[in-house]
């Protein structure tokens, strides 16, 4: 797992095991094998065991039903905004969003950390909470 997955495991591994997450743009769904919460793992192609083929935009989810969304490094093309929208349908009120990207692709105002990636987490009510360099 790169620098970013593995902050993400850690930050997980510290949330309650009960938690049903979304690992929006999961590549080989790495973080699902890492982590005892339910995950499930969303990218554009299933190209690995236990990827479900999704446009991020279009979830095939419930509203409401997630206690944590996870976009690691898949934030790309023009239409992210439409994923991050989707996002907030799908977290539960109170639910986390959990974002790092690259600085290369990051929207002004996002802190950026060490080894030029940022990271972001919001509460899905309110959508910007709290910033965390790492």
């Amino acid at each position: 797992a790169g620098p970013t997955s593995r902050i993400a495991i850690r930050w997980l591994l510290q949330r309650p095991p009960s938690w049903a997450v979304a690992d929006l743009g999961c590549g080989d769904a790495q973080l699902a094998r890492s982590v005892p919460q339910r995950v499930r793992s969303f990218d554009l192609i299933a190209a690995a065991p236990g990827v479900e083929a999704a446009n991020l935009a279009a979830l095939p989810l419930g509203a409401a039903c997630l206690d944590a969304a996870v976009f690691c490094l898949s934030l790309m093309g023009t239409d992210y905004g439409l994923f991050l929208e989707e996002a907030a349908r799908v977290l539960k009120p109170g639910g986390w969003l959990w974002i790092a990207e690259v600085q290369s692709r990051s929207v002004g105002g996002w802190t950026v950390g060490m080894e030029g990636y940022i990271l972001f987490l919001a509460l899905a009510q309110v959508l910007v909470v709290d910033y965390i360099m790492f």
